[in-house]
């Protein structure tokens, strides 16, 4: 079954009600102001079932200019429009003005509706629509069917229907899939039910047992009772007008504006950035910091314009990207790709309208040339651009949870477009959880370069830079986690740009060489090592020595490293690489025939002191190649075979 939502436009006194109840049989004044007055003054609800079984909603608005916030309230959700023109009268201010509103709200589907057609002559009539047509010519409806109907006489009634069935398969469905969410337009409190609220469903499926979020104010809420239609059931889906019996909160916290929302799924603030368009041919334009009526949703509120460019002010017909602020600090609920009303805020005069790109926490900086890059993006509604603007604004990306949060798109949308800017080389997963733009990788990887080159021409002796100094020149404003995650992917990139060994970065093909005489120097450095076994001497006794500065033989002692002919104990404390084999050839022929081998027997073994031998064995645990039991030591190759 089908669900959709029909909606009323056009002015004052020309039959919108009295159609509502010839087609449904149901009056929707429901207030006895509206009942004795004859007029509509807030909104009026009821059903139309279609021949295929379909329901359409019906929302009845008020055609006075001074309700058209409660006609704004109900022109939310509506699928098609009907534009109710008397007959008698033709097209009046309030019809242009519901016209308008309707074009900036994109409303694309609609039937035109001469009522009171009892009322004039053939002649008159043919007049009129011709006067219709033209008021019509280049707006959604120009093409619309119009119907000649009488509420009186019921003339043209079943044809409406028709049209009305006809306009309604042909509408898109709602997507029942995505969160929930339902901008209330009534709250009342039936004797002995509690607190209802009723809404058009604008998006998702609800059931009774849900838990919602009742917004701006983040409050929970479980749904106790559902009806549709005036029908009890036991869960609803996008399209259909709902009535919600809910518990858990305080009706003062409920009033039409508020939202029902799948918790966490909506953002609530006091600014939004907008993409705001200007009627044409009003004369009128927006100055920065002009204070207006804002409408979205069923709500309105009033604040200030902020233009976000250079601009001073937005002039007639002309788009631009600005903030609304709310005075008060009024939290207004929105999402992206939410339509919206601004009028003046005295007198009321409806100004132009447009499409939410972001719900902000904070005022936006002006000439904020990232930020507008972002809602530039955002304005025009493709994901992937949106998600490629948010990896542009940090040269060290973002996380996918991230990116999600701050783009506001949903599953397959987010997937989808994340993996097409991979898959299109613009942006690429440097961990399994972390974005970065292909333009920052650029920036970062040049960086790289550029910074050790730098650092191996100035310390061609060294085998690397390291880590730390490394990242504050690259890229200081990246924690060690996010620094790490870039030096693995760009060292197991399929053409590696950098080499790390353990706390120390280098580029790929860079290699210490050294000349004849340094060459000279490390083997003579080697050879003292070598001669003085474990027991390690200071650098000040090497450079005595070999005769050489410290500088030049601390530079040299890490080549040593890299080139396997000596080994790093401690900073600034080396064994030659013979030595440890020594040792450990000493330690293997020791337990040949013995089981262990304790610090004092190989002290003796090495003829050397008990300081030195202690050391000598922490380091081959480390290395490894012994392992500790008490005060004795075996071979780690042997640890797991059973003891004699």
């Amino acid at each position: 079954m089908k669900y959709a939502i029909v909606g009323t436009a056009g002015h004052v006194d020309h039959g919108k009600t009295s159609l509502i109840e010839t087609l449904t049989g149901t009056n929707t004044d429901r207030l006895i102001e509206e009942q004795q007055r004859g007029m509509t003054i807030d909104l009026g609800f009821a059903c139309l079932k279609l021949p295929d079984g379909s329901v359409a909603g019906i929302v009845d608005v008020p055609g006075h200019e001074r309700f058209l916030k409660n006609m704004l309230a109900g022109a939310t959700g509506v699928d098609l429009i009907l534009l109710v023109i008397a007959a008698d009268e033709g097209v009046m201010p309030q019809t242009i003005e519901h016209l308008e509103i309707l074009k900036l709200l994109e409303i694309s589907s609609g039937i035109v509706v001469l009522t009171k057609c009892d009322m004039v002559e053939r002649d008159w009539l043919d007049v009129v629509e011709q006067d219709v047509k033209a008021q019509l010519a280049g707006t959604f409806l120009e093409m619309s069917p119009m119907i000649r109907v009488s509420s009186v006489t019921g003339r043209g009634i079943n044809e409406l229907k028709r049209q009305i069935f006809s306009a309604v398969s042909r509408c898109k469905p709602r997507d029942e899939h995505a969160p929930f969410r339902l901008p209330v337009d009534r709250v009342f409190s039936p004797q002995g039910v509690g607190i209802v609220v009723t809404g058009t469903l604008i998006a998702g499926t609800v059931r009774v047992g849900d838990m919602l979020e009742v917004l701006p104010q983040r409050v929970p809420a479980r749904v106790r009772g559902l009806q549709t239609f005036s029908e009890k059931v036991t869960s609803a889906k996008a399209g259909m007008r709902v009535a919600l019996n809910l518990t858990g909160l305080d009706g003062a916290e409920l009033q039409r504006g508020c939202q029902l929302a799948a918790p966490g799924s909506l953002a609530a603030a006091e600014c939004v950035e907008i993409r705001l368009t200007l009627l044409d041919g009003h004369k009128r334009s927006l100055k920065d910091g002009a204070r207006v009526r804002f409408y979205t949703g069923t709500s309105e509120f009033t604040g200030r314009i902020r233009i976000l460019d250079s601009h001073r002010e937005v002039a007639d017909g002309e788009t631009a990207i600005v903030q609304f602020v709310a005075d008060n600090h009024d939290l207004i609920t929105s999402n992206r790709g939410d339509r919206f009303i601004v009028r003046s805020y005295s007198p009321m005069i409806t100004l132009g309208g447009g499409v939410v790109l972001e719900v902000s926490p904070v005022r936006v900086k002006k000439n904020d040339a990232v930020r507008l890059a972002y809602l530039e993006a955002a304005s025009e509604g493709d994901p992937a651009e949106i998600l490629l603007t948010i990896l542009n604004s940090n040269i060290v990306g973002a996380t996918v949870d991230e990116l999600r949060d701050k783009s506001r798109l949903n599953d397959p949308a987010f997937s989808d477009s994340l993996q097409a800017l991979i898959s299109g080389f613009k942006a690429a997963l440097i961990s399994k959880d972390r974005a970065l733009s292909v333009v920052h990788m650029g920036t970062i990887c040049n960086r790289f370069v550029d910074t050790l080159s730098s650092f191996h021409e100035k310390f061609p002796l060294r085998p690397g830079m390291p880590r730390e100094e490394l990242r504050q020149s690259v890229v200081p404003g990246a924690d060690v986690k996010i620094f790490n995650q870039m030096l693995a992917y760009w060292q197991n990139m399929v053409q590696p740009v950098i080499d790390v060994e353990g706390g120390t970065v280098r580029l790929r093909d860079f290699r210490v060489t050294l000349s004849e005489r340094q060459q000279s120097l490390l083997s003579r450095i080697v050879e003292y090592y070598a001669d003085r076994g474990i027991d390690i001497p200071t650098l000040r006794e090497v450079s005595s020595m070999v005769r050489a500065p410290q500088d030049a033989i601390a530079s040299l002692l890490k080549v040593g490293v890299s080139q396997s002919r000596l080994f790093l104990v401690a900073d600034g404390e080396y064994y030659a690489a013979s030595v440890v084999e020594n040792c450990k050839l000493l330690i293997a022929t020791w337990l040949i025939e013995h089981e262990t081998i304790s610090v004092g027997e190989f002290r003796d073994l090495a003829r050397s002191n008990r300081k030195s031998a202690m050391q000598l064995l922490e380091f081959l645990d480390l290395q490894g190649f012994t392992v500790r039991r008490g005060d004795q030591r075996i071979i780690a190759a042997h640890a797991s075979e059973p003891q004699k």
